[in-house]
């Protein structure tokens, strides 16, 4: 591929964006060459800019943008903001806590992929720093066009205000209706749990309580971005 969009999240989350940027450091040339960076700060009261200004930041393309508002519970929209300014082309959507190495993104750059399908990458737990052991795939996060993604319609922000897995099942019912999922076995990220890097989730009681959100027969997102939102970087 000639070019991929890797979009992520942030809320609160300084020195697990602080463990991404060390990653990010690793790409060489060829691949961060290929690689855009897209990252939403959902409001974070620890903005993610502030991180970045006081970072060493890698030699590859970071566009950062904040939504203005803390509307609570806003990842799906933050998604959609990220994919409504992703280039054409395929996207690598994960989170804060999913680390993607340089040679794991070099081998998915390589890769052939069918736009008509999407992809799972392997997933291996973080036991320390430096040590892994495999873990099933992550649910909600996808290699994938960006035109696939709005073929579905995005995320359904009729769910904003529920825990995020809650509203991503609907999005993952639409898009296994119409694409095959395919796992990656050369490509891979890297999960950092809580006990690990203390901020790498910001998981609340009251976003527990508010899990599924209601079920839509019919999955028809439309009035996507009801909120504000600026580009910083």
């Amino acid at each position: 591929m000639n070019k991929i969009t890797l979009a992520i999240n942030y809320y609160d989350s300084p020195e697990m964006l602080r463990h991404q940027l060390l990653y990010w450091r690793e790409y060489p040339k060829e691949v961060a060459d290929k690689v855009c960076i897209i990252i939403v700060d959902d409001a974070a009261k620890y903005p993610a800019s502030l991180v970045l200004a006081n970072s060493d930041l890698p030699d590859v393309e970071i566009k950062l943008y904040r939504v203005k508002e803390d509307i609570g519970l806003n990842d799906i929209g933050a998604r959609n903001l990220a994919l409504t300014e992703a280039a054409d082309g395929w996207v690598f959507m994960t989170e804060i806590d999913h680390v993607v190495p340089a040679e794991s993104m070099k081998n998915l750059l390589a890769a052939e992929l069918n736009p008509n399908y999407y992809y799972s990458p392997i997933r291996y737990r973080m036991i320390n720093f430096k040590e892994h052991e495999d873990m099933g795939f992550h649910r909600d996060s996808f290699i994938l066009t960006r035109e696939l993604f709005w073929k579905i319609g995005g995320y359904d922000e009729d769910l904003q205000g529920y825990y995020y897995r809650g509203p991503a099942t609907h999005f993952r019912r639409a898009l296994t209706r119409i694409a095959t999922r395919v796992q990656l076995t050369s490509v891979w990220h890297l999960f950092f749990g809580l006990e690990i890097i203390p901020d790498a989730q910001v998981v609340t009681e009251e976003m527990k309580k508010r899990f599924e959100g209601p079920m839509k027969r019919n999955y028809k997102p439309k009035n996507h971005l009801r909120f504000d939102w600026e580009r910083v970087i």
